[in-house]
């Protein structure tokens, strides 16, 4: 049950509009209406409870890969690298 609390509290850290757009995908997917509660969540089987998972997971990954390539782009563009690389002659 922890695993299923752990879920919709993911879920419910997600804006309205995210939270939205999930559930309508969901709900075309599944052929009915999905809605991620506490309550409502046990009423789901193995498979459903595993593709409302993954879609979950898989937004909350994307968005977290697309901020950590935005903190690195930041941090990349803040750096005071050399304008010019040189090379020295070698000795022989």
């Amino acid at each position: 049950m922890d695993d299923l609390e752990n879920l919709v509290l993911q879920f419910e850290s997600l804006n309205d509009d995210v939270r939205k757009q999930i559930t309508s995908s969901l709900s075309k997917v599944l052929s009915k209406q999905v809605i991620i509660s506490k309550m409502d969540i046990t009423s789901y089987n193995l498979s459903e409870i595993e593709m409302i998972f993954n879609t979950i997971n898989g937004y909350i990954l994307t968005i977290k890969t697309l901020d950590v390539r935005s903190d690195l782009l930041e941090s990349y563009n803040n750096m005071d690298l050399p304008q010019k690389t040189c090379f020295g002659k070698g000795e022989g």
